[in-house]
């Protein structure tokens, strides 16, 4: 069992609730945040389906410690997508993951804002 530092809730402009969990120790732990939209509201279920299957993947990185996806209340087609690496190294090496490259293929969304970030405490 891991144990947590201060853990925070909150609620985004959508309506989704997001917890915020310091680790019990200072790290450098790199945040990556994403926002996509899906092409077609037709292919919703399709990419969703296909976001999963990415999720799993870079759950199983080395340097992976979190991969959470999101959905707007408001537009199913805006997804939001919160991971969390053991460092920079980290997430550079999943931006070059097969897994990655294989989903980016598949063409279905679109990045409308991307977000990395550290701890700044």
């Amino acid at each position: 069992m891991e144990e947590y530092g201060k853990v925070a809730v909150f609620e985004d402009l959508y309506g989704n609730l997001w917890d915020l969990i310091e680790p019990s120790s200072k790290s450098e732990y790199f945040y990556s945040t994403a926002i996509l939209k899906i092409k077609e509201v037709e292919k919703v279920s399709f990419a969703l389906d296909e976001l999963k299957i990415l999720r799993q993947h870079t759950l199983l990185e080395a340097g992976n410690v979190s991969f959470e996806l999101k959905q707007s209340k408001e537009d199913p087609t805006v997804i939001v997508i919160w991971e969390c690496f053991k460092n920079e190294t980290s997430f550079q090496e999943h931006l070059q993951s097969a897994h990655l490259a294989t989903f980016l293929k598949t063409n279905l969304v679109t990045l409308q804002n991307g977000y990395q970030t550290v701890n700044i405490y």
